[in-house]
């Protein structure tokens, strides 16, 4: 009986060795100069070489129905690009409304461009619940931006608290 625990152990072994060592040959390692097209995973960025600008705010902000689309209270960043680049918005914040069949919705303006998607519905609560919310913008020339959030409600009263708006510029 220990004689074959001891045989197909080494049987194990020496398989398990054979694919490691074939599959290196095979298939490049991962840390390798390059993935896929224009992918490149050893590359080391500068300081600073996706420029970044975030804020937060804590302060509760509110607003009541019927409103046409309004500024965010603490919920913008003034940014300038050197050179063109695709924006990603990150946006997320904890809100509540006071009628549970309002529309709550959010869109992210980039000077006066509407970001993609060009609204997120919030889902409506009386509690607060935490959203996070994603926009993006292609191919934004160098200059100067506000990038700014804004909310619109159709019925009811809006709070919202806790806001933190990120904005990552990748350089195209």
């Amino acid at each position: 009986m220990v004689l074959v625990i001891v045989v197909t152990w080494i049987i194990s072994l020496v398989t398990t060795l054979a694919i490691v060592y074939f599959w290196q040959s095979i298939s490049p390692p991962l840390a390798g100069e390059k993935i896929a097209d224009n992918a490149i995973t050893n590359l080391k960025l500068a300081a600073y070489a996706i420029p970044v600008f975030s804020t937060f705010e804590s302060y509760s902000d509110y607003i009541e129905a019927p409103t046409t689309w309004a500024n965010m209270t603490g919920a913008s960043i003034n940014l300038v690009l050197n050179r063109t680049s695709h924006l990603v918005i990150l946006f997320s914040a904890s809100a509540r409304d006071t009628d549970p069949v309002a529309s709550v919705e959010l869109r992210a303006l980039v000077g006066t461009t509407l970001a993609k998607p060009e609204s997120i519905w919030l889902g409506t609560d009386t509690d607060f619940r935490v959203y996070s919310c994603y926009f993006y913008l292609q191919n934004v020339n160098p200059g100067t931006y506000t990038v700014k959030i804004q909310w619109y409600i159709s019925s009811g009263t809006a709070n919202i608290a806790y806001k933190t708006l990120t904005v990552l510029a990748l350089p195209t």
